[in-house]
């Protein structure tokens, strides 16, 4: 900031009549305005964007019954991953994109790394899955 000290109350420098304004005439607003617009660095992502939030959907909460069977296939789950077991599951489970609570459903098979109680989610090799977000759960 010291460096510049000396300029700082300066006003701006003025072209009249001069070579320089002749040669660099003084620019209209609209013009200048064009300069600051905002523009597209990837063609066609704001149409993806809204094509995307268009397809988000709102988290729908899981019924008694359904949280029941999730349960019993996560105690067993548990049961075969404490035996040394591999457990291989197919798991759809809501996903939140946006602050507004929206997302997509998304699936995923894999090996399943351990349920962690306390933290109340599955671990698939390298996501975690809260048991609030899971829709279906089954062994492949």
């Amino acid at each position: 900031m010291r460096a510049y000290e000396d300029i700082l109350d300066r006003e701006r420098p003025v072209h009249e009549g001069d070579a320089f304004s002749q040669r660099h005439p003084r620019m209209p607003l609209e013009e200048r305005a064009k300069i600051f617009l905002p523009f597209a660095a990837l063609k066609g992502f704001e149409d993806v964007i809204a094509r995307k939030n268009s397809q988000l959907e709102e988290r729908q909460e899981a019924s008694e019954d359904e949280m029941g069977q999730l349960d019993l296939k996560l105690h067993e789950a548990m049961k075969k991953l404490r035996e040394g077991r591999e457990v291989r599951v197919r798991v759809r489970y809501f996903r939140p994109v946006g602050e507004d609570g929206r997302g997509v459903t998304e699936e995923r098979e894999g090996r399943l790394s351990r349920v962690d109680e306390n933290g109340r989610c599955l671990i698939m090799e390298d996501i975690r899955i809260p048991f609030r977000m899971i829709r279906e759960m089954e062994e492949t």
